[in-house]
């Protein structure tokens, strides 16, 4: 989330890269938290599902959020197109943001700030 934050006002499409791949990482390890893994196809979709049934009650508009910002990651992905506005993209950060820390609190989980080397 940090290389979100960082890259949002120079590079919006990096910046919404990195809040979905911080998400992706986060909803995987509130799978593996309940003993699952993702799916080897259809993995994004998957995991996507997975954090708004386990905390969709809880946080509904960010784990929503999660699932439109999947549907919008592909043609960013794989055809190099981005229609996404500033204020969308600060949006999407925030979310994911706030659905990253709920992951955390939920499972307990906090990855280390330390740096390997």
């Amino acid at each position: 989330m940090a290389a979100a934050k960082f890259n949002v006002l120079k590079f919006p499409l990096t910046a919404y890269k990195c809040a979905y791949d911080a998400l992706m990482h986060a909803g995987n390890a509130l799978i593996r938290f309940y003993g699952y893994r993702p799916t080897e196809k259809f993995t994004h979709a998957t995991i996507t599902e997975c954090v708004d049934r386990i905390l969709g009650a809880e946080c509904g508009d960010s784990a929503r959020g999660f699932k439109q910002m999947r549907k919008k990651r592909h043609p960013l992905q794989y055809d190099a197109q981005f229609l996404e506005s500033h204020k969308e993209v600060r949006d999407a950060i925030a979310r994911a943001d706030e659905l990253v820390r709920k992951i955390e609190e939920h499972t307990k989980i906090t990855p280390s700030r330390k740096r390997l080397f």
